[in-house]
């Protein structure tokens, strides 16, 4: 690491309350203005298999229905978010149909017959009563839609007891603390970048506003065998005392 690097280094940590300051300030902001208002999800899933059948309702399982239970798959994906079903399903939760829609997530497995469908809702009985209810809508409709296309559940509906989205709050303002340690370590590069900037010009003004007596003492203190003057001057320079008296005398040199 060379000096430059080293220096800015210590410019970031030079003010720790600065970084303190923005630290605490963004975790507060994260805090009010998104964990309070944070809603945890609690996820329900239910799998379900679809096959093709025959005129008397039974599953056909032979490998030529195969790819037709497949195409099926997509009929159903659309099936299920149509407003038959929703509407059964917001009248059995009493939720707002929009919203059950925005809470699902279908999943159809590729290049199987089976597909998953969860729901994500403020709590666990919610969730699985949107699940439930939808497996139920979904083979009323299915009857009158296709009497060809039934469905076997391969796994029962259940619910999480842990949000899925427990983690994002702490996520969230670990992210926004980590930034205003960040920018306070950038607040302290630029402050000391300019008091440095600022100690310079001051030193150059200085000297640039020096009086004429000080540069002709500096003269001087250089070279006192060339300075002439009336009275008498006694300086010391290293460990020599020197004296030096009117401009036609000579100077005399005390070693102590």
């Amino acid at each position: 690491m060379d000096e430059q690097a080293k220096r800015n280094f210590r410019l970031m940590f030079s003010r720790v309350w600065i970084i303190l300051v923005l630290a605490v300030a963004g975790a507060l902001i994260a805090y009010f203005s998104y964990v309070r208002t944070f809603e945890e999800k609690y996820e329900a899933k239910i799998r379900l298999i679809i096959m093709t059948a025959d005129v008397n309702n039974r599953a056909l399982s032979v490998f030529d229905s195969i790819r037709s239970s497949q195409m099926a798959v997509g009929d159903v994906s659309q099936i299920i978010t149509s407003e038959m079903v929703m509407a059964g399903v917001e009248k059995d939760c009493g939720i707002y149909w929009p919203s059950v829609l925005e809470a699902l997530n279908i999943n159809a497995i590729p290049n199987t017959r089976t597909m998953e469908i969860s729901a994500r809702y403020g709590t666990p009985e919610q969730a699985l009563t949107i699940i439930q209810s939808l497996e139920k809508n979904l083979g009323e409709v299915l009857k009158d839609v296709d009497s060809n296309i039934i469905y076997k559940v391969l796994s029962r509906p259940y619910a999480g007891t842990i949000a899925v989205n427990g983690y994002y709050p702490i996520i969230v303002m670990l992210v926004v603390t980590l930034g205003g340690i960040f920018l306070g370590c950038l607040l302290n590069l630029a402050l000391g970048e300019k008091r440095s900037r600022r100690s310079k010009h001051s030193q150059a003004r200085d000297y640039t506003n020096q009086p004429q007596g000080d540069a002709d003492q500096s003269e001087s203190d250089a070279s006192p065998s060339s300075v002439y003057t009336n009275k008498p001057i006694n300086y010391t320079k290293g460990k020599s005392k020197f004296t030096l008296p009117a401009s036609d005398s000579p100077i005399h040199s005390e070693k102590y």
